[in-house]
């Protein structure tokens, strides 16, 4: 799997099928832009079915 983050934003891209777990440093709610769908609110940990070859993008927001 390839990951792309910073404060702001998480990208996933799958190289193989099934569940996916991010963790992050501090509660978050992770909106998923492509989607418009919530992951998780204020949560420090979020998992997910990917297909392979599929990206999420993940907006943060430790306020929501």
């Amino acid at each position: 799997d390839v990951l792309y983050a910073n404060d702001h934003f998480v990208v996933l891209h799958a190289a193989s099928a099934g569940a996916k777990t991010l963790h992050f440093p501090q509660p978050a709610t992770a909106y998923e832009v492509y989607e418009k769908q919530v992951y998780g609110q204020n949560s420090t940990t979020i998992t997910f079915p990917m297909r392979r070859g599929e990206t999420k993008m993940f907006s943060l927001c430790g306020e929501c």
